[in-house]
Formats: structure tokens, C-alpha cells, sequence
């Protein structure tokens, strides 16, 4: 597997804010949001490693090589990509079955009783490529970008079912920082001045909007 010069995996802390868990109020790490790589993005990559084929050339494989596995999927073949995995389709079956008399007097037909086709991705690989949960973690550096703290997308809104959420990263020195000086001034739970955004959020006021953030899913 192709090594890149000091890899950094991008974590950010997150509060559990739902009041019904044992977990309520702690943090928990998780991978900080990112833009997603395109095939493009992904060439780029590829041709910067020194590779002697250009972006355009390793685009052009890339692009068959899609073609070819949807082709080769449709026909319900698993495919196994050395390294990295197996992807296999796996039939998803019409959930009220049918029965064997209906089979004989010629009723079965495969696309009412194929509900979906879903591919997996098996990862699998040589001891030196597995890229499986607690192996693939060896090869990756962690770097703590800080803590997302929620932020009020929809100030004016009073009715808390109907507002939105989003999140900020606040950088782990800064979040440390207002914490500690909001836990020696007596404030963690309102916070005042250029601190009450976070202060009062990382504080864990356990307030009615609070609450609201886990419904709302995500980044909201």
C-alpha cells in the first residue's frame, strides 16, 4: 500500500448531548469533516507519487475500469481488488417469499421477486495491505483538529422542532482554553463577552436547545 510523507488522519472531539444515555455529556472522537476525493482528485494523487503515467492516462484506466466492474457486477460476479477488497452483489429477496405452487403454475418472475441488488465491500488483503478496522488503524496518524461545538442556524426560530443546527470546529487549545477560564470565573454554564457561543455549549448547560441537537442529525 502506497505511503504518503507524514499522513495526518483529521479528528475532532464531539459532546454527547442526548440526555437519555449512560454516555450523556461526554466526548467522543471521530473523523472531522472532510471534502470527499474525486476520481480526479484521486488521479491527481496518483500521478504525484512519481508514478511515469500522467493524471489523463491514469484517469482513462480508472474510468474503463468503473465501466467494467458495474458490467461485471450486473452479471453477478464478485470482484476481488488485491489490496484493498472483494466487492460482491448480493440479491435482496421479495420479503413475502413465494410459494411453491405459485412457482409451478408459472408465477415466479425474477423481477418482482428481486427487491434490490446491493453491493458489498468485503476488505481483505495481504498482512501488509489489510485494510481492516484494527490493522488499517496502525497505518494511519491521528491529528486532533479540536472540538465541534453546535451552532445555532436558526436564531430566531422559537419553536425547537423546527430549528436547525450546524457545527463549528473550535480548535483544541481555544476549547481548553474557554473551558478553563470559564470553569475559574464560575461562568461554564452562560459564559459572557466573546466566550458565551462556546463557553456556554461546551459547558454543558444541559439546556432545552441542547436536547434538540441530536434529532436533528449530523451537521444539521
Amino acid at each position: 500500500m502506497a505511503q504518503v510523507n507524514n499522513p495526518q488522519f483529521p479528528l475532532v472531539l464531539r459532546q454527547n448531548r442526548n440526555t437519555y444515555t449512560s454516555a450523556y455529556g461526554k466526548y467522543y472522537v471521530e473523523r472531522a469533516p472532510v471534502k470527499t476525493i474525486s476520481t480526479r482528485g484521486l488521479c491527481d494523487h496518483m500521478a504525484s507519487h512519481q508514478s511515469i503515467y500522467s493524471r489523463d492516462v491514469i484517469e482513462g484506466v480508472i474510468t474503463k475500469m468503473r465501466a467494467c466492474l458495474v458490467e461485471l457486477l450486473s452479471e453477478g460476479n464478485p470482484v476481488k481488488l488485491d489490496g484493498i477488497g472483494t466487492l460482491d452483489p448480493q440479491v435482496e429477496t421479495n420479503k413475502n417469499g413465494i410459494s411453491q405452487q405459485d412457482i409451478v403454475d408459472g408465477k415466479y418472475n425474477p423481477q418482482q421477486h428481486v427487491a434490490g441488488v446491493h453491493i458489498r465491500l468485503t476488505p481483505e488483503g495481504a498482512e501488509s495491505d489489510k485494510i481492516t478496522s484494527r490493522v488499517f488503524k496502525e497505518k494511519c496518524s491521528f491529528t486532533t483538529q479540536g472540538v465541534l461545538e453546535p451552532v445555532d442556524l436558526t436564531p430566531e426560530e422559537t419553536v425547537p422542532s423546527k430549528k436547525k443546527w450546524g457545527y463549528k470546529t473550535v480548535p483544541l487549545d481555544v476549547w481548553i482554553a474557554e473551558v478553563t477560564n470559564a470553569s475559574n470565573s464560575g461562568t461554564s454554564g452562560s459564559g459572557s463577552g466573546s466566550s458565551s457561543g462556546n463557553g456556554g455549549n461546551t459547558g454543558g448547560s444541559g439546556g432545552g436547545d441542547d436536547e434538540e441537537i441530536p434529532g436533528q442529525g449530523g451537521n444539521g
